[in-house]
């Protein structure tokens, strides 16, 4: 008797969790409505190669949201590939962006 319960529980909680990692499509709207002043802006992707593959992106790349973060990719494939595992690529933005930066304040000549 309590199995079904318990099943119903288990998939309430694997929905839950979906939804929280959910990646939107960049062809929904990206910032905020107007009206909607409580809503973080969308921070724009900083790179031009493509996380997954390491391509440069090109006029036919495709993007998507994760979580107020922009992503560029050069393919839909490769879209795919984040949207199966985002967490691998957030951390390896993370990681791209600090040697981006860590490139740009090194002294001349080094």
């Amino acid at each position: 008797m309590l199995r079904p319960f318990i099943l119903s529980l288990i998939m309430i909680g694997a929905v839950a969790a979906a939804d929280d990692a959910t990646v939107t499509p960049a062809t929904e709207p990206a910032t905020p409505a107007a009206s909607d002043t409580t809503a973080p802006a969308t921070k724009a992707y900083p790179l031009d190669t493509d996380l997954v593959s390491g391509d440069k992106l090109g006029a036919s790349a495709v993007s998507c949201v994760f979580k107020g973060q922009e992503f560029k990719f050069a393919n839909a494939g490769n879209m795919d590939k984040f949207e199966a595992d985002p967490k691998t690529y957030v951390d390896k933005l993370a990681v791209a962006v600090k040697a981006v930066a860590k490139k740009q304040t090194a002294p001349a000549g080094r």
